[in-house]
């Protein structure tokens, strides 16, 4: 598990440009209607940018009962017509903040997706891999105690996903997953990717 999160602390330090294949959608298409007046300047870092924010998710796991938790904090704010990101951390004490690249994507997710779904199934897009992906997190009775999305993953049909510093072929990859019923209802949003946890 120690080593789950060494590679976690990389992914969430790292700040790099990312080419992707998504389609790259205007921080005006994605805003969150209850976020979007509000401001954002993160208090003792060194970011002077403002920006409306777009998306927010806090993140406190604590996998080790002996050791202080690891919190996340991920700031999705718009610049212009782009979207970036502010990822904050804190383990054993010590924080980081760090900006980073945050492609958007909406995806329409399939019903019968389950834990035991082809992971390597090409017709899957996006979305559909993050909500398996936490499907099979959930399975694993391991891993289940620690990394869980919060969300009823079946139930779910459409997703907009925030991809942070996205690299298709890294497994550290990270996305804020915000998940929707059928008829468009909210369902609540989760961290996927490489963890899985709840958005609070």
């Amino acid at each position: 598990m120690r080593s789950i999160f060494k590679t976690v602390t990389a992914t969430f330090a790292a700040v790099v440009s990312v080419t992707s294949t998504a389609s790259i959608v205007h921080a005006s298409e994605f805003a969150d209607p209850q976020l979007n007046q509000m401001a954002l300047l993160l208090p003792g870092s060194d970011f002077g940018s403002r920006g409306p924010i777009v998306k927010s998710c806090f993140v406190k796991l604590q996998p080790d009962p002996a050791k202080k938790p690891v919190l996340m904090n991920i700031m999705v704010i718009a610049v212009g017509d782009s979207i970036n990101a502010i990822v904050s951390q804190r383990i054993e004490g010590e924080r980081m903040s760090k900006m980073a690249s945050v492609d958007g994507e909406f995806s329409a997710i399939r019903p019968g997706l389950n834990a035991k779904s082809d992971a390597y199934d090409d017709t899957l897009n996006g979305g559909e891999r993050l909500i398996m992906h936490a499907m099979s997190t959930a399975a694993e009775p391991v891993l289940r105690a620690t990394f869980q999305s919060g969300v009823d993953l079946a139930k779910v049909r459409q997703t907009k996903v925030f991809y942070i510093d996205r690299n298709p072929k890294d497994m550290g990859s990270v996305a804020i997953v915000e998940t929707f019923d059928q008829n468009g209802n909210p369902l609540g949003s989760f961290l996927g990717g490489f963890l899985v946890a709840h958005c609070n």
